[in-house]
């Protein structure tokens, strides 16, 4: 009767496993949703989720006493659930979710890109094969542009700001406004068809600086 009690008290503390799987797939899943994002948050995560897992397993081998070996079939249950959660999420990933697409090298700045006084305005264009996003079909841009000064000196970049108004097909959207050097804006994509462009304003409060205007980071996402 002891030992029955014992078992029973045992295994009473293995279900718990698969909710906790179910919560990491439901976790990952949604970190892929969010791409570049995603990647960032799970960084976060990881150092303090690393320490505590770490902490509370010295606690558990130091206040338990051995456990016994588990039934067969909870431990073909706990190896299978927490594999077919990952073949979930890997197959979401590969043939439903779209991955971020990097398109740097691809946004195109005009030559008065260069040497830019204040009120300047500067339209980056973004190119697309036969001019046309309709094949890819992306909602949203995560545009980072970066000023820079090209002189020894003056402080020019920190104070500048920029305003940024998405061309979508000829049609203007919202402007993003006082954007400062290397901050990321998100700029809606509204199903366009042919031409993601955008206009740059730059504002210098020192009428004697000249910057730069380059593209540090351009994302299209979902």
């Amino acid at each position: 009767m002891m030992t029955r009690t014992a078992r029973r008290g045992h295994e009473s503390k293995w279900p718990w496993i698969i909710p906790a799987c179910a919560a990491t797939g439901v976790l990952t899943i949604l970190l892929l949703a969010l791409g570049a994002k995603g990647a960032e948050v799970s960084q976060t995560l990881s150092l303090g989720v690393g320490i505590i897992g770490c902490l509370i397993s010295v606690y558990f081998q130091k206040t338990e006493a051995p456990l016994p070996s588990l039934q067969p079939w909870w431990y073909w249950l706990l190896s299978v659930v927490p594999l077919a959660i990952l073949a979930v999420a890997v197959g979401w990933w590969l043939f439903i979710h779209k991955p971020d697409e990097h398109v740097t090298d691809l946004v195109h700045i005009p030559p008065n890109g260069q040497e830019v006084h204040d009120q300047g305005e500067v339209l980056v264009t973004l190119p697309v094969s036969n001019d046309s996003t309709a094949s890819f079909g992306w909602d949203n841009l995560a545009l980072t542009l970066r000023l820079v000064n090209p002189k020894s000196v003056g402080n020019c970049v920190t104070p500048a700001t920029l305003d940024i108004t998405p061309i979508l097909d000829g049609k203007q959207g919202d402007t993003v406004k006082k954007v400062s050097s290397e901050t990321e804006v998100h700029l809606p994509l509204d199903g366009a068809k042919r031409r993601i462009s955008a206009r740059v304003v730059v504002h210098l409060p020192d009428p004697s600086c000249v910057v730069n205007l380059t593209v540090s980071e351009a994302v299209l996402f979902n």
